[in-house]
């Protein structure tokens, strides 16, 4: 064999031994990092020893924030799982949005912000303008805002509609838009009251379906003259109709006598 071959063979060697050294390295390495990890990870060990409240949010309580995360059951400030947290933190009244970190030694960081009731959707579910469904208090009742109703999955088109239909009726400075629905059918319904009367009788003006802001702006340019002083005689408006629209008086016989001398135009043939 050639003094060439020799050397080949001894290199292989050193080659062989080299990456033999190599591998048993690498597994003492990967198990001193395995044993470093669990102990990391061992309950008790880097332990969570604070938690912070942050974020501008005054009507949030700092004791059921505390509350929620002691629920999710933080022991290891390394293995927290921070979306558990920021799922219960949510849950938690007034809270609109909450994020989780951790903070170095064994600290974790709970940022909230507060909820923006917007309107009340449907029975009990109160919504930000979004249409977003918030976690507020069970008490929670505040008479000023608005009503809306229709399908859940459509509550941030009602909430965009109301707000748009409320800009509409904004130069009827007789009266206050206070609630609106939408129906299976795609029927917009808008509630409107005298400006005086708050929210103690609201009238139901049935949109439609079609020609939603022409429809509004007529009835707000009717109630800019003198059909507003004649709210108190009016159960309800339909607008339903191409040139007008038609007014039901309330239900009490001196009224309707009085409603029967107004003169408000009325078409036929409702559209829909």
């Amino acid at each position: 064999m050639s003094k060439s071959d020799d050397e080949v063979m001894d290199n292989a060697g050193r080659w062989k031994s080299r990456v033999a050294v190599l591998a048993v390295s690498l597994v003492v390495l990967a198990s001193l990092a395995l044993v470093a990890l669990d102990r990391l990870l061992l309950p008790g060990r880097f332990a969570v020893n604070e938690v912070v409240v942050a974020g501008r949010a005054p009507n949030v309580d700092p004791a059921a924030v505390l509350a929620a995360v002691r629920e999710v059951g933080v022991k290891s400030w390394f293995s927290a799982d921070l979306a558990a947290v920021e799922r219960a933190v949510l849950e938690v009244p007034w809270v609109y949005r909450a994020a989780v970190r951790r903070r170095w030694p064994g600290k974790l960081v709970v940022t909230v912000s507060q909820a923006m009731p917007f309107a009340l959707y449907g029975e009990a579910q109160w919504i930000n303008r979004e249409g977003e469904a918030l976690s507020l208090p069970a008490d929670f009742a505040d008479g000023g805002l608005p009503r809306l109703s229709g399908p859940v999955e459509r509550a941030g088109e009602v909430a965009s509609m109301y707000v748009e239909l409320r800009a509409l009726m904004a130069s009827a400075d007789a009266v206050r838009v206070h609630a609106l629905a939408l129906d299976p059918r795609g029927t917009w319904t808008l509630g409107i009251a005298g400006a005086a009367d708050g929210a103690s009788r609201v009238i139901d003006v049935t949109i439609g379906r079609e020609q939603i802001a022409e429809r509004v702006v007529r009835l707000a340019a009717a109630l800019d003259t003198e059909l507003a002083a004649r709210l108190p005689m009016i159960g309800a408006i339909d607008l339903r109709y191409p040139n007008g629209f038609a007014v039901r008086p309330v239900d009490e016989p001196e009224d309707a006598r009085r409603m029967a001398e107004l003169k408000t135009p009325v078409a036929g043939g409702g559209t829909g």
